[in-house]
């Protein structure tokens, strides 16, 4: 091969990544996302497909989250980046926040309904289980907040190393137990 043909093929590559990135941003599907990098030609239409989606309540974790992930996407610009496929998972990981950050928000607006006279019986049960689990949850996200800060002091130790097995194995992991949220939640319904 010569050297034109690898530069187009780097360069194709190239904006196979960025669009993959650039999708997995808007919340694409998993699969569109890592279809992008060989395929992105046919799906760099959807990079202006706009859904009138409603924003989703803004629990009381939203800013930390935000902020934890403007950290975490200055941290991956300095230390040279992901690979595509962490990409994706950080904003799969960042989409799942919110989503239990949403459930937060509801369940507190439903304990900050006036209950006068109503906190007795099964109701005062119900309530009180209500807000244990919320306050696991809300501990949960923290968790997975501070894990998040050490997820970028291993992007800093990979940008020296080039090790990227073991924090695109971490960062799924944080995705994991991201989405158990939601199922640790499902089952105690």
């Amino acid at each position: 091969m010569n050297a034109l043909t690898l530069g187009l093929f780097g360069a194709y590559l190239g904006a196979g990544a960025t669009v993959a990135a650039a999708l997995a941003r808007q919340g694409a599907a998993r699969s569109a996302v890592s279809t992008a990098v060989v395929a992105w030609p046919f799906l760099v239409h959807q990079l202006w497909a706009v859904e009138d989606r409603p924003e989703p309540p803004r629990g009381p974790t939203r800013d930390a989250i935000d902020r934890a992930f403007v950290r975490l996407d200055d941290a991956v610009r300095r230390g040279g980046g992901l690979p595509a496929d962490g990409v994706v998972d950080v904003y799969a990981l960042r989409d799942a926040l919110h989503a239990a950050d949403a459930r937060l928000a509801v369940v507190d607006r439903i304990l900050a309904e006036d209950r006068e006279g109503l906190d007795e019986g099964p109701l005062a049960e119900s309530l009180a289980t209500l807000r244990a689990r919320r306050d696991r949850a809300a501990a949960e996200i923290n968790a997975v907040l501070g894990e998040i800060a050490r997820l970028r002091v291993q992007l800093g130790i990979q940008a020296l190393s080039g090790d990227t097995v073991s924090l695109r194995d971490g960062l799924r992991g944080l995705i994991a137990r991201a989405r158990a949220l939601d199922e640790v939640e499902a089952l105690q319904v």
